[in-house]
């Protein structure tokens, strides 16, 4: 049969339309799959959105608590500690002071007691004018250091005193040369000067608990241990220290004035206590133990101070090398000078250095 051309008109409109028809069916079903797909991700988006939100809300409640209660138990031992504190020093007299008599009469040096720490010493009424020396298990010290400290407590006079620390907790070599019992030096002493001498039992260990070198073996470092004690007692209570090699010549103690620290290896010297110099000599000294690099030498403390001045960039206003002038040169007694080196004629039994330590030099030593 023969389809004219009006007849395929008139058709295609019908296809064209029912076309378009299915098109647009097609077209809302898509935007209506395509509505429904966005509404389910946007549920799920707000359903992450508010499970985030509820995490960092319950973390962030979790840190502020903890914070609360570490703030609350550190203020509660704050003020135990500070009440611990207060207590201590409405004592009349600190445990760790001792009588030199009465030390001669019970023949114990360096007595260990379980009740013995560092906080201990905050208690013991010592100043920054006050003379420090250090004994580390030693009964039959040298007879150069025991006339360094008569000539000390001779010479402090009524502004402060001298107070010896007998250090128990390492081994130490006997004397060799020209050694003098401590008891018997330290009875002599104290009848001879009275108030001025102070003697003060401490262990080692506990001495050291309170500050950068707790934990650290000093075992068989008897040197190093006493500079580390020396810096400990700088740093609670202020103050000089002075080497054993010197004894003072003019009936006076060089002391630091002001608020700078003065050092060499022969005399440390604070002003104040707790000075932020002392606290940072004793880190490099901490650095120079965990090191062990090197044996520590006469001259170490003064190394290790100018590389305290050198790291923490210290200014002469807080820190400055002794005056050059403080110790007699060569061994020879002047009028501006305060000490003088005298370990290398403590042998002569004619020198001049006996005659500001009567008290010692009349003191038995070792039998031959």
């Amino acid at each position: 049969m023969k389809i004219s051309r009006g007849q395929i008109v008139s058709v295609c409109p019908k296809c064209v339309h029912l076309d378009r028809a299915t098109k647009e069916d097609y077209a809302n079903t898509l935007h209506a799959g395509v509505s429904k797909a966005m509404d389910d991700i946007t549920g799920q988006i707000k359903s992450i959105y508010f499970y985030v939100v509820s995490t960092i809300m319950v973390i962030a409640l979790l840190f502020v608590a903890t914070y609360l209660v570490v703030r609350c138990n550190s203020s509660f031992r704050h003020h135990n500690n500070d009440s611990h504190l207060r207590s201590f020093h409405r004592r009349s007299a600190p445990a760790d002071v001792v009588d030199a008599t009465s030390l001669v009469n019970s023949k114990k040096l360096y007595a260990e007691e379980p009740d013995r720490r560092a906080t201990k010493l905050i208690a013991l009424d010592l100043g920054v004018t006050d003379v420090h020396y250090v004994f580390i298990s030693d009964s039959w010290p040298s007879w150069m250091s025991m006339c360094s400290l008569e000539s000390a407590v001779s010479a402090v006079g009524d502004n402060g005193r001298v107070n010896v620390f007998l250090v128990n907790g390492t081994k130490t070599d006997h004397q060799k040369q020209k050694s003098v019992e401590l008891l018997a030096s330290l009875e002599g002493l104290s009848a001879t000067y009275g108030n001025r001498l102070n003697v003060v039992n401490v262990d080692l260990e506990e001495c050291l608990d309170c500050s950068p070198f707790r934990g650290l073996n000093l075992d068989g470092r008897t040197a190093l241990a006493k500079f580390v004690v020396e810096l400990v007692l700088l740093w609670q209570f202020g103050g000089t220290v002075l080497d054993a090699g010197v004894v003072a010549v003019h009936g006076h103690v060089y002391r630091a004035s002001g608020t700078a620290v003065e050092y060499d290896h022969q005399e440390i010297s604070s002003p104040i206590a707790c000075h932020d110099f002392i606290y940072n000599a004793m880190l490099c000294t901490k650095d120079f133990i965990i090191d062990a690099k090197k044996p520590f030498g006469t001259k170490s403390g003064r190394w290790i101070m100018d590389k305290t001045v050198k790291v923490f960039r210290y200014a002469t206003k807080d820190v400055r090398p002794l005056n050059e002038r403080v110790v007699c040169k060569n061994g020879v007694v002047t009028d501006y000078c305060y000490y003088v080196e005298a370990d290398h004629v403590e042998y002569y039994d004619t020198s001049y250095v006996h005659s500001f330590c009567p008290v010692v030099w009349n003191t038995s030593q070792v039998p031959a």
